[in-house]
Formats: structure tokens, C-alpha cells, sequence
């Protein structure tokens, strides 16, 4: 079992110490974007990036990154990538923010794909696999260390909690104004936000961002949804944001996702599977109308009738007497 406080606790001892040789650098890309674009590096293998620009003309960015980590948190507009030939795409909205995780347990060439006239505002934290190295040195630490570098070219979701907002925004508006005085807090900023991606990461299972879900994380996401709702006690409907917390995703990439994939919105396929339990009870179980009402969530029996009928093209009470038939 992992203990989650530990990468807190260790990446947390980083900040209380002094900066040496840092710098900041600001790029003028023009005439590709417009806007700012501010590069926070030299935290000893820990380099923060924040832009807000609006790109001018596509534009393809390709770079060979040393083994680490990658946070990429959207706080407005999208960007797509490319990793070891699978491509991603991220985009967020105000209610919606996308934060990713990459993982490069070695060396990798990395393509970074902006669109024309898209305004992107985001936050990137790169931690070299050295840099964490040089902070986890007992046998538990080294544990993480590998269970976090185990697999090369993971890339996974992370839903942005209210704590890692208020981080994220406060380094954003630090790196905004580019005074190197502020390199300290800056720094402080980012391994705390490091910290947070990290704990989740290692604590969920993350969803994949990309293009085309695959078939598994699919159907993955419909079994936990069913799991959930086969489990619920009588009266106790699961709400739409215990399902999102349960698969850990945001409410609207729940939706998003789940109606892209299935067809269907998850309070539709919730409903459909609440119907089809109370159906299996009204003959496994030999519950009343009423119970199997109450089973399935529904506080009147005549919203319950109706909606087993709208679903099944046949009353409960009808198909519980029809199955008394079945020898």
C-alpha cells in the first residue's frame, strides 16, 4: 500500500532550500505568437513554463527530453502532442481545466502541435528523473520512484481539485511577471503542485487522454459506473459527482467522455441500470412494486411504473406475473 503523504513529505524538504544559479528567460517567438511567453529554469533539473499566447500561424515544436516527469495543466485553449508515435490532445474550459501527466522513464523525442490563432494559456513543471533521484534515498522512496518510472511513455489525467487550482494560480501569476525576485516562491509553487500531481497519480488510475479511447479503458469505465450502482443500498442513489469522483474525472469529462463513447449521458446509462436491477428483484428476490421501486431510487411508485414500462414496452407488474409463468 502506498503511503500518500510520502511524496508530500519529501518533495516539500525542497523548498526551504536556497536557490543557486537560477534564471529566468523570456522568448519573444513573434512573428509565430502573440502575447507572453516566460521560461522559469535551472531549479537543478526542475523547470517551470508558463506561456499565454496566441499562435499567429501553426506551429510544430519538437524537443528530445531528458528522463522525468511532465505536468501540463490548460488553463485556457488546447494543444495536442505527439509520444512515442500516439498522439494526445488536451482542452479545457473554465469549468472544465485538463491537466496531464507524461512519464519518460528514458530519453524521448516529443512534438508539441499549436494551431493558428488559438489562444493557449498553460502551466508546464518538468522534473528530471535526477532531480528526484537526488530527494528519494531510503528503500520506501526508491519504492515510489519506481512504481512512478515503472512503465515508459504513461500519459494519464488528473482531475484539478480546488488546492491544486489555487497553487497552479498562484505560480501562473508569479511566472506571469517575470521578477526574478520571486524565483523562490515560484519554485516553492511548483513543487507543491508537483506534489499534488504526484500523490494523485500514484493513488488513482488515472484516465488516458487521447484522440480514440481505447476499447478496454471503455468498457473500464462503464464496469466501474455498473460496479457503483450494483453496490448501492436501497434509497442511497449514487449522485453523478460520486460517479465522477469514483472514476476520477471532472463531472463534464465524465460526460463528455461517456456520451462520446456510449451514446448515451451517465445519468441515462445510471438509470438503465437501476431499472434493469429492480427488474432482476422483482423475480430473483420476489420484491413488491414499491420496494423495487425504492431499490432502483425512485420516491414514487407510479414514476417507477411508468419508467420500467417507457423501457421494458411492459408494466413491472406484468412482468413479474409473466415470470411466475416461466417454469
Amino acid at each position: 500500500m502506498v503511503n500518500l503523504k510520502t511524496p508530500l513529505q519529501i518533495l516539500a524538504v525542497d523548498t526551504c532550500q536556497k536557490l543557486q544559479g537560477d534564471a529566468t528567460f523570456t522568448m519573444d517567438t513573434s512573428p509565430t505568437n502573440e502575447g507572453s511567453f516566460t521560461y522559469q529554469s535551472n531549479f537543478d533539473g526542475l523547470s517551470v513554463h508558463y506561456c499565454d499566447v496566441v499562435e499567429s500561424k501553426p506551429l510544430t515544436i519538437t524537443e528530445q527530453l531528458p528522463a522525468g516527469l511532465s505536468i501540463d495543466l490548460i488553463l485556457n485553449g488546447g494543444i495536442s502532442f505527439e509520444l512515442e508515435n500516439q498522439q494526445y490532445t488536451l482542452k479545457s474550459d473554465p469549468s472544465d481545466l485538463a491537466c496531464s501527466v507524461c512519464v519518460f522513464s528514458r530519453p524521448s523525442s516529443f512534438k508539441l502541435y499549436l494551431q493558428q490563432d488559438l489562444r493557449i494559456k498553460k502551466v508546464n513543471i518538468f522534473a528530471e528523473l535526477s532531480w528526484f533521484k537526488k530527494r528519494f534515498a531510503n528503500q520506501v522512496q526508491l519504492s515510489l520512484l519506481n512504481q512512478l518510472f515503472t512503465t515508459h511513455a504513461q500519459v494519464g489525467g488528473l482531475v484539478v481539485s480546488s488546492e491544486m487550482l489555487s497553487v497552479i494560480s498562484a505560480l501562473a501569476a508569479i511566472a506571469a511577471k517575470q521578477d526574478v525576485r520571486q524565483d523562490t516562491v515560484l519554485k516553492e509553487k511548483a513543487i507543491q503542485f508537483l506534489a499534488l500531481c504526484v500523490q494523485q497519480f500514484l493513488s488513482t488510475d488515472c484516465g488516458v487522454f487521447s484522440n480514440k479511447p481505447t476499447q478496454s479503458s471503455s468498457s473500464s469505465l462503464s464496469e466501474q459506473v455498473s460496479q457503483l450502482i450494483a453496490n448501492e443500498s436501497a434509497g442511497q442513489a449514487v449522485s453523478l459527482q460520486d460517479i465522477a469522483n469514483h472514476v476520477n474525472l471532472s463531472i463534464s469529462t465524465l460526460q463528455r467522455r461517456f456520451k462520446s463513447v456510449f451514446g448515451m449521458t451517465v445519468i441515462e446509462y445510471a438509470r438503465t441500470e437501476r431499472l434493469e436491477k429492480a427488474k432482476r428483484a422483482l423475480v430473483d428476490e420476489g420484491l413488491s412494486i414499491g420496494e423495487a421501486a425504492y431499490l432502483s431510487g425512485y420516491q414514487h411508485a407510479s414514476s417507477f411504473v411508468s419508467a420500467f414500462t417507457k423501457h421494458f414496452d411492459i408494466s413491472p407488474s406484468r412482468y413479474k406475473n409473466t415470470q411466475k409463468l416461466v417454469p
